[in-house]
């Protein structure tokens, strides 16, 4: 069935369209329809077919009796004799019209690929004296390499049979794998048939293996239901013809693993991706750890349901690939990657970082020597390029454009437990028209996060930059955690919509800022807010900020009713007042304490109330509590966060959180709406003059698309309070009213 599904692709469309210039377009449709694919090919067909699928077009002179200027193959059969693999009759004569033989097919392929030494062992077939003798090395060459194969009926070869026009089809196709490469259609991979070919590509893999060559993919599309791994193998292919199909969404990666593998001139897509996939099997292309120097060169991913390619190895390079429409990162180098070299890439449309460095906590190390270099990444979500944790990482001369996120962010993250940025370059780099998402956690031009390391930071320089029409701050600096070491020189900030460059009151470290050029900024050119004498500027500070300060806020001591109506007892706790948004959404919360719980109250005012998704993509409130007050950074016991949507579906993104006694209420009123939870302590025993830490923040998708739009805060919208418990705020515990 697989071969007879081939026969029909291959030679009702491939071949007439390689003999339609040759024969006119009316014979070579009537000559290459199925009822003759069973008939003999001619010699002059036979040249045609090679010629195109060898992509030949040089011409010699030829001076064949039968093959005249003006015939019908006549500049074929020149093409022919330049490449070699033709020599004609001892008569003087072509045979153009005359049918060619199993053998002597094997003869010009032979010649074509230049197999000249014969292979080690003969063909097994039980007519191999039937063999010419000027063609049996030519025989025993493509039957080992599985061009030409035998008759498993009877065990034969029969050299001397006419070939047909559909194993022509096969066996040139099967030829024109590159030298030293196995051909999938060698081992029954068909391409466009709708069935699963990673068996017989498995089968190529494994032989290529065992014979030390590589994988050759040809035009057409080809389906894998489940994972590739190539250890040690090569394979390539024709480029975006060659189309390997993923039809598992959580099985779908190519992993390379082993020495010097390389993968290129593909394209990967996958069947409809909706649901954002977190398993690593589900990104496309997975390079695991124990792979070294390898390669991935001018792939085309296109859809898929994860990462992109996901890199864990050491030397690798990652060249002239595109990447887009993925539901997560675009390319994310991890694990104990190094050595690994990111160029000459464009990402586009992903849901997550385009390019990311990040190294992670729980893998013991950084990240090493990573060059991130020509690389063009626009029009996605989240952030353009990322080092989030890593060591000696140089990322010049990209660009990045029409991003929702953050342009350039370096940070060691809290929430995410990622080590610091050491020993980094960042120059010559130009983003333009970034943070364009109100609702992303991370914007400006360049973002600087120091939430979780001590020092987050470390001997970090950034120069000669040009960061253009941001939607937030040219440039932000925020955390608590200390930076060293840093330099941010020769920079051109043009036309931010806030701050040209804003420092965060809570960064502590050395900064040094000079030869920076900011223009057009909607806010001041320069906040400082941090008290620490190591940063310094050569531009004036102009201090600014957004958001609550967080002075004498207190909790109303008492139980209200978690009923949607406004108990008395909330007049005697402090208005926590957020900022306004570009929406126009904006609230205020409050906070009440027994023995048993800490009660909230958030009056929100949204013109446009709308819960059509989930969690923080509805219209909702949240809570960030440090009940302790430990001011840890990331995380720990006594902290949590929890929300409360529109349509009272009470959620959080911490994991293993118990929200089974929380006790929430929903009202809608006019211009607005109302909520009212319960959250029993989690590790405080409380008393009169306990101060918590806390936050205040609340969601809104404006138009009800089921798409976060913006989100307004208590504290200062640019702390990072989602990953860093140090940035909150204070509220004093009230002692009961007499």
């Amino acid at each position: 069935m697989k071969r007879n599904l081939f026969v029909k692709w291959m030679s009702c469309m491939t071949l007439a369209s390689l003999l339609v210039t040759s024969m006119g377009a009316a014979s070579a449709a009537e000559d290459s329809t199925a009822s003759s694919l069973d008939q003999p090919i001619s010699r002059a067909e036979f040249v045609v077919l090679m010629n195109r699928s060898f992509n030949w077009t040089e011409k010699a002179s030829i001076s064949f009796r039968d093959v005249t200027p003006g015939s019908s193959f006549y500049e074929e059969v020149a093409k022919a004799v330049k490449a070699g693999y033709i020599q004609g009759y001892e008569d003087g004569t072509f045979g153009a019209n005359k049918s060619i033989s199993r053998q002597e097919a094997a003869v010009m392929i032979a010649r074509a690929r230049g197999f000249s030494q014969a292979p080690s062992t003969a063909t097994p077939f039980s007519d191999s004296s039937s063999i010419a003798s000027w063609a049996k090395d030519a025989v025993n060459n493509t039957v080992a390499r599985r061009i030409i194969s035998g008759y498993a009926v009877d065990n034969t070869l029969r050299p001397l049979d006419p070939i047909k026009r559909d194993e022509a089809a096969l066996v040139v196709n099967r030829a024109v794998a590159p030298l030293n490469s196995l051909s999938i259609l060698a081992y029954g991979a068909t391409p466009n048939d709708g069935q699963d070919d990673l068996p017989a590509i498995k089968l190529a893999v494994e032989a290529a293996k065992a014979q030390g060559k590589g994988v050759y993919v040809p035009s057409g599309e080809f389906n894998l239901n489940g994972l590739l791994t190539l250890d040690s193998v090569d394979l390539t292919g024709d480029g975006e013809t060659s189309i390997l199909k993923s039809m598992d969404l959580k099985l779908q990666s190519i992993i390379l693993t082993g020495e010097g593998t390389d993968l290129s001139a593909v394209k990967l897509i996958s069947v409809p991706a909706t649901v954002r996939l977190t398993n690593d099997d589900s990104a496309r292309v997975r390079v695991g750890p124990d792979a070294k120097n390898y390669s991935i060169t001018n792939i085309v991913i296109d859809g898929g349901s994860s990462v992109g390619f996901f890199n864990a190895g050491k030397q690798g390079v990652i060249r002239g690939n595109t990447v887009k429409n993925m539901l997560a990162d675009g390319i994310h180098i991890t694990a104990l990657s190094s050595d690994i070299l990111v160029e000459n890439n464009t990402v586009q449309r992903v849901g997550d970082d385009f390019i990311a460095v990040v190294s992670y906590e729980k893998f013991g190390g950084w990240v090493k020597n990573v060059i991130i270099r020509n690389n063009n990444v626009s029009d996605g979500e989240a952030r353009g390029l990322t080092v989030s944790g890593g060591e000696n990482v140089l990322v010049e001369n990209n660009k990045v454009s029409d991003i929702d996120g953050a342009g350039i962010y370096l940070s060691s993250e809290g929430n995410y437990k990622t080590y610091a940025v050491k020993d980094t370059i960042v120059r010559n780099n130009t983003v333009m028209n970034d943070s364009r998402d109100a609702a992303s956690p991370t914007q400006g031009g360049l973002n600087i996060t120091a939430t979780n390391k001590n020092p987050s930071l470390v001997n970090v320089v950034i120069e000669n930059n040009t960061f253009s029409n941001s939607h937030d701050n040219g440039v932000l600096i925020a955390g608590t955690f200390e930076i060293k070491g840093v330099q941010f020189k020769n920079n051109a900030i043009n036309n931010p919509k806030n701050y040209g460059i804003l420092i965060v009151k809570t960064i502590v470290g050395d900064v040094n800022l000079a030869g920076n050029k900011v223009t057009n900024s909607g806010k001041a050119i320069y906040a400082n807010q941090s008290s620490d004498k190591r940063i310094v500027s050569d531009l004036t500070n102009e201090s600014g900020g957004n958001g609550g300060t967080g002075a004498s806020s207190v909790a109303a001591y008492g139980k209200p009713a978690i009923d949607g109506v406004i108990d008395p007892l909330w007049k005697d706790a402090s208005v926590l007042q957020m900022n306004t948004a570009a929406t126009g959404a904006t609230g205020t919360a409050r906070i009440a304490w027994d023995e048993n719980a800490l009660y909230y109250l958030f009056e929100m005012k949204d013109s446009t109330p709308f819960a059509v998704a989930a969690n923080e993509k509805n219209d909702s409130v949240e809570v960030w509590v440090d009940e302790l007050n430990k001011k840890n950074g990331a995380k720990t016991v006594g902290d949590y966060q929890m929300r409360v949507d529109l349509k009272n579906a009470v959620s959080t993104s911490m994991k293993g959180l118990n929200l089974t006694n929380v006790v929430s209420a929903v009202k809608e009123v006019e211009g607005g709406y109302l909520v009212e939870f319960a959250v029993p302590y989690r590790e405080l025993k409380p008393a009169a003059g306990t101060i918590i830490g806390f936050n205040a923040s609340a969601n809104d998708d404006s138009n009800g698309d089921g798409v976060r739009n913006a989100f307004v805060t208590w504290v200062d919208k640019n702390l990072p309070y989602w990953a860093d418990t140090k940035v909150y705020n204070e509220v004093k515990l009230a002692a009961p009213k007499k």
